[in-house]
């Protein structure tokens, strides 16, 4: 039995994590867990302070602060462990930290290679994805690609 592995670093993804996306997803939760996630993630403005001088508040529309709610990350990229599994490859992950296998006889090889291949250029191309922006801006390969 062989073993081919691939290691996705989703790290820039907590960036592009899509604040009504995420909600959609948590909308099976209690009122009031509801609402404390919404007001959590609602309103929410971004602004630099550097030598004395402060930029202009935006508006921050995406993202989770790395390290601050690893599981709204899991959540949010829930979906995609089903539909790399479609794909008959395994999916393994770790906060931003996620493995793909394919596991497959010697005599199979470069199948299973290829299997893994197509499944990371659908992830990078956007048939995999959530939304069109997670992995475009958050995905980096080691590994087999």
């Amino acid at each position: 039995m062989s073993c081919d592995q691939s290691l996705l670093d989703l790290t820039a993804a907590f960036y592009s994590v899509d604040h009504d996306i995420l909600l959609t997803k948590l909308c099976g939760l209690p009122g009031v867990v509801l609402d404390w996630f919404r007001s959590y993630l609602s309103g929410r403005t971004f602004r630099v302070i550097f030598g004395g001088q402060t930029s202009s508040s935006l508006l921050v529309l995406c993202s989770l602060l790395q390290g601050s709610v690893p599981r709204l990350f899991i959540l949010y990229t829930a979906d995609l462990e089903d539909k790399v599994e479609e794909r008959d490859v395994n999916f393994h992950a770790f906060s931003y930290d996620t493995e793909l296998n394919v596991y497959c006889r010697r005599d199979h090889i470069l199948p299973a290679i290829q299997r893994l291949e197509r499944c990371i250029d659908e992830m990078a191309t956007g048939c995999l994805q959530i939304d069109c922006s997670l992995m475009q801006r958050g995905l980096s390969c080691c590994g087999l690609v």
